[in-house]
Formats: C-alpha cells, structure tokens, sequence
C-alpha cells in the first residue's frame, strides 16, 4: 500500500486526481474528526475539512517532501476549526441533545466520564507537544496504526516506534497535569482512543476530494456553492446509507461516542486556548476571553486538587488491600447477603486497575489478530499496575483461544476473593468485552458465576469450576 507521501507526490507531480482522492478518502476522519471536536457540528466540521484538503492540493508541491503527512493534516484541520468556532454560537442546542445521548452503564460510567472531560482539553494539550511526539500520537491513535505502521513511517523498528509513543503519551499526562488534571497514562491512552474513533458521515471524503480539486482548479477560495453542493451530496448518500441496517450498526457507536465526547467539551471550548494566528483579534472579545480563560484555570485548579485528595485515598484503600494469598477469615455477616455497595467501595482501586488492563488487553488483541494477550509480559509498560500489587492479577487459563469472539468469558480475576467489612466476599473479574464485574459471595465460593465463563478440558466440562 502507497504511503501518505507517496500519493501527494503522485498528485504533484503527475495532477493524479486518483492518488489525491486515495489520500482524502485515508485521512479523512482524521481531518473530520479534529474539526468536529472543536465545532461540535458535523456540516461546520466539513467545511473545515474541506478548506484543510483544499489547502493540502494547494501545497502539494511544498508538502510532499514532509516524512509525516497526517501531523500536517491535523494541525492544519485543528486551526482552521479554531478560526471557524470564534463566529459560531451553537453550542446551547447541541448541550440539550446530549440528553438524549444513552446513559452509560455505572461499572463504565467513572472511566467514561474522566476520557469525556478530557476530550475539550485533547487538542491544546497535544499542541504543547514537540511535533515529532505528535505526529507519533496522531499516528498510533488518531490514525489508528500499529506499531510497525508507526515505526516505518517515522523511519524506526516497532520497538522504537512504541517507546516514542509511551513517550508521548507521558509527555500529554504531564500537560494535563499542567493544566490542573490529574490522570493516569491509562485514561489518556482511553481518551485518545475516543477521539480516534470519531468518523466523518459517509459519502464526506468522495464530495470533499471533487470539491477540493475544483476549489484548486479554480485557484480561488472555496466557494459558498461547492459547500452547497457537498451538503447536499453528503445528505443524499446519509439518506441511501441509512436504509441499510449493516451501515447503521457499524457507525452508530463511534457516531454516538462521538457526539458525546463533542457536547461534553462545550462548556469548555468558548475558554479554550486558542493558537497564535496570523488575524487580528478585537480588543474587548480578546479581554472576555482572557477572563474567561482566568475563570477556568481557578476551576482547574480546584479539580486538580479534588483529584490529587481522590488519588491519595486511593492509594490508601490499594495499600489496605494488599495481595493476600490465603482466603481470611469472614466477618459475621449481619443478614443473608453481601453489601454491594460496601464491597464496590472498599474495591475501587482494584475495579480502576482491571478497566485499565481490560481496555489494554483490547488494544492487544486489535493489533494481534483478534487475539488476546496470555500473560502480563505482553502489555505495555505504562498499562500495568505498580510491581508490587502486580500478584493481585491473574489470567484465567481456558481449553481454548481467547480472542473478541469470546466478548463474555473471563480474562482477568483477583488472585484471591477479599472479605468485605460488612459480611461476605467480594471478587472482581474483567471479561473478554472489557467490563468489569463485581461479584459478591457469603462463603467466598464463586463457582456459580464463573460456570459458563471458563472454557475447561471436554473431560472437565462437568466438573465444578475452582
């Protein structure tokens, strides 16, 4: 497969409008996707996309010596939606359509609203970074490439390639925390992986690729009547797609994490930092802002601290919980069942390390055929939990492979069920979809609810599971 560069040279070189649509149709969520989280409008996000792939036609003969295309795009595509946001005020009714967005489940609901706070913070805090780590980040997860793929187009063996990248991602979990947010490689890595996963609707890049070549051709600026025409290209092909139930459910949950993670970022956008431009900006708008901004590093701060004081005791509980080998003693139980809400207290430390391995093992198995990973050795460095709570874990052996086929069998457990203060047992698994469980048990036997969910040996398949 022809790389980034090697399509745009072909376009230079020899006006090849094949290779420039090829080059379109590869980067275009790219591009969308950049726009849409800082318009939070899916027709304001195309036009965005479509003056940056104009641009890029324009530029072609300049950028096709660059080593890394898709940095260019995105950062071209990041200011252009910048400069469209600061005449748009559309954010009120797109707030109220969040409503309307389904609840997110309560084991998923505190990892999926620390990955929605930091999508309005994403772009700044990537814009900080030196552009060789961000052209790596926007490689691996905007892009969605593995290792190899980053490690050649970067010019580096995989091994390089995935240290520049943990690199990278510790460098944006510093400008986080710069910024007064506290979290961890693992949430950033999450928060990276949403915003990858935004689309643009289907039938953008074919109407984007014309319009950009006729906006060149013209050697004009884009014209009010190509946007028209793209609408209404792109609306004709939604309306075709939308008959077919296939399409539906491929793009309704990357649509749907899409539209949440852009109307969460509203409240925060208007007071985002923008980029130096080139424009000058009126005095008394540029006075609001800094006031704003002000406002909103205050807020920052606070939270910051209210997370540092949630991280200690964390810390607190993990210590408390310590690896334990041997099953203890249970507690009198003051009634016939466990207090749920005490053990998925007393267990959040552990519940916070298992969605962390559990979305790491997912991000293996997308780079390795669908399979997951065996043992903690496979993951990366920055997914796992400190050294010495690492025994607290264990993979669950089954007679067969484990991959994404599997979405209900277990991956990980506790080495150990934990008595409750309350009364009972509690045990958290991690199963192959990445969800978490909470298990509770008055005898520590958890065997009813792992039956089903371990694969044994044809000899065993009748035996109590251990």
């Amino acid at each position: 497969m022809r790389t980034d560069e090697e399509l745009l040279r072909l376009y230079a070189n020899e006006k090849s409008e094949e290779a420039f649509a090829e080059l379109v149709d590869r980067r275009c969520n790219l591009v969308w996707s950049a726009a849409h989280r800082v318009l939070g409008d899916a027709d304001l996000a195309r036009d965005a996309a479509q003056r940056t792939f104009t641009d890029l036609a324009r530029k072609a003969g300049r950028l096709s010596s660059r080593s890394t295309l898709a940095g260019w795009l995105y950062r071209a595509a990041y200011l252009h939606a910048v400069k469209m946001a600061r005449t748009e005020s559309r954010r009120t009714q797109r707030e109220q359509d969040a409503m309307s967005i389904q609840e997110l489940s309560r084991d998923d609901a505190a990892e999926a609203k620390a990955v929605a706070e930091l999508q309005p913070l994403l772009d700044a805090a990537l814009g900080d970074l030196p552009e060789a780590d961000r052209d790596a980040i926007v490689l691996r997860f905007l892009c969605g490439q593995s290792f190899a793929q980053v490690g050649a187009a970067l010019g580096v063996n995989d091994d390089t390639a995935q240290k520049r990248v943990a690199r990278a991602v510790e460098k944006l979990r510093e400008s986080f925390r710069r910024r007064g947010v506290q979290v961890t490689g693992g949430t950033v890595g999450a928060a990276l992986g949403a915003a990858g996963s935004q689309a643009a609707p289907i039938g953008v890049a074919a109407a984007l690729s014309h319009a950009a070549l006729a906006a060149t051709a013209a050697g004009t600026a884009f014209p009010l009547i190509a946007i028209m025409k793209i609408k209404t290209i792109t609306s004709i092909a939604i309306t075709i797609a939308t008959g077919s139930a296939l399409v539906w459910q491929h793009h309704a949950l990357s649509r749907a994490e899409a539209e949440n993670a852009a109307l969460r970022e509203q409240s925060a956008q208007a007071t985002a930092p923008a980029p130096t431009v080139a424009d000058a900006v009126d005095p008394t708008e540029l006075a609001r802002l800094r006031a704003e901004h002000d406002e909103l590093l205050k807020l920052r701060g606070e939270f910051g601290l209210l997370a540092g004081q949630y991280a200690s005791a964390t810390q607190h509980l993990a210590r408390a919980a310590a690896p334990r080998r041997a099953m203890p003693a249970a507690r009198p139980a003051p009634s016939s069942e466990v207090d749920i809400q005490v053990a998925t207290q007393e267990s959040l430390p552990v519940i916070q390390t298992m969605k962390q391995l559990g979305l790491a093992a997912r991000i293996f198995a997308n780079d390795n055929n669908m399979l997951y990973p065996t043992n903690f050795s496979q993951f990366a460095k920055e997914s796992l939990p400190p050294t010495e709570t690492l025994g607290t874990y264990e993979f669950v052996p089954h007679a067969t492979v484990l991959n994404l086929n599997n979405p209900n069998l277990i991956l990980l457990r506790e080495t150990a069920p934990r008595a409750v203060s309350s009364g009972g047992f509690v045990r958290i698994y991690t199963l192959a979809d990445g969800s978490v469980q909470t298990v509770t048990s008055m005898d520590g036997n958890f065997a009813s609810f792992e039956q089903g969910r371990i694969v044994l040996p044809s000899d065993q398949a009748s035996a109590p599971v251990q």
